[in-house]
């Protein structure tokens, strides 16, 4: 029986994968999976040991040559190989793009990147503008690249998303829950409710650099300074600043859903705050969650259009201006 191949970019694309390997509709027995990393760090490194188990073959990947030198090693481990499905989030990924240009396969499986499938803002939208995108993609198609993220979007004969609800990038959807651990649904609950802001990288998503300060204060006056109970600030991993010290920072080699859905253990409910980020899209379903956006004329239109939309499906929308 020929075997599926999972390719998998971040730990969030690693928990769905591993869901999508965990269903009861799954019959691709135990798959081929590549995790590519963007560091060794603790957090990839604990989210390979979930999926590992579930393979037949894994490798974790911390590191490359550049181009074109990384072919070999793509040839090496893929070339003549034949697959039955192969699953795929990071469209937009060259690797992907040489393997399923060498490999034979029965059939593209495409699941969620974040929200980048579900705004239409967002790379996956568009084409990047300019004269030296369109000469490395001549230069990859020299090499023997067949693929681009359109032909992969037209060849997937199933979508896996987070957000059945939504409009998606890619058609034919297949809702998909993660699978979280580490919370004992009978334990006694010593609260009643805890904030817990979701930090973002704020140099990304204001539209100048002087109003990050402004923004923080704006936060801290309108929102945490007015909130009755525990607070606890989780940093974005690219985003480490501790820029609220006045309430108690989680870090964790867990991704923010799973670290939030901890809470769950001490609290009976989570207010969710931050900026329409993915960790709020991909928790909007938990009964015991309730989503709150912040909203703000300092943020670029991309970050309020994730805000109108989470806030179009009934979160809480408070605005700091």
């Amino acid at each position: 029986m020929k075997k599926d191949l999972f390719f998998c970019f971040t730990p969030l694309q690693v928990l769905i994968a591993k869901s999508i390997m965990l269903s009861d509709d799954y019959e691709g027995g135990q798959p081929e999976c590549y995790v590519f990393a963007l560091s060794d760090s603790k957090r990839y490194q604990h989210y390979y040991q979930l999926i590992e188990p579930l393979c037949a073959k894994a490798e974790f990947v911390t590191s490359l040559p550049s181009f074109p030198f990384y072919l070999t090693w793509l040839r090496k481990r893929f070339a003549s190989s034949n697959y039955r499905h192969i699953y795929i989030s990071s469209i937009d990924s060259v690797y992907v793009q040489f393997v399923l240009s060498w490999v034979g396969f029965d059939e593209v499986r495409t699941f969620d990147d974040g929200t980048a499938n579900i705004l239409e803002s967002s790379k996956y939208y568009r084409d990047e503008p300019g004269v030296g995108p369109k000469l490395k993609s001549l230069i990859w198609s020299a090499f023997g690249n067949r693929y681009s993220k359109h032909r992969i979007i037209n060849k997937s004969s199933v979508h896996y998303t987070l957000y059945p609800d939504f409009k998606n990038l890619i058609e034919n959807l297949k809702p998909v829950s993660l699978n979280f651990s580490g919370v004992d649904s009978g334990c006694e609950k010593k609260k009643d409710r805890v904030l817990v802001f979701v930090g973002t990288v704020l140099k990304d998503v204001i539209q100048s650099t002087g109003d990050q300060s402004l923004l923080i204060e704006r936060i801290r006056a309108y929102y945490l300074d007015q909130s009755k109970y525990d607070a606890v600030y989780l940093p974005h991993p690219r985003d480490e600043f501790d820029y609220f010290p006045e309430i108690p920072k989680r870090e964790s080699t867990l991704i923010a859903e799973e670290v939030i859905f901890e809470f769950l253990n001490e609290y009976e409910e989570i207010e969710l705050v931050g900026f329409g980020s993915s960790t709020q899209f991909n928790l909007m379903a938990q009964p015991s969650v309730r989503n709150v956006v912040l909203d703000s004329h300092l943020l670029k239109p991309r970050m309020r259009q994730l805000i109108q939309m989470l806030a179009g499906s009934g979160a809480g929308h408070v605005m700091l201006d």
